[in-house]
């Protein structure tokens, strides 16, 4: 697994940012909570495969 760099957690904000103020989206996104769950349940999964 890879470390979470700042800058591609602020790359996919700016995405977000651009799909809101372009009405593609309604809400305001925060993603900095999606990749800290993804990063969860990628730990959760490999805790559980490695105890098998």
């Amino acid at each position: 697994m890879l470390p979470i760099f700042p800058q591609a957690i602020a790359s996919q904000q700016d995405v977000a940012g651009t799909f809101y103020r372009a009405d593609v989206i309604a809400t305001k996104v925060n993603v900095k909570p999606l990749w800290m769950e993804a990063l969860l349940m990628r730990l959760i999964n490999a805790n559980s495969q490695s105890s098998v």
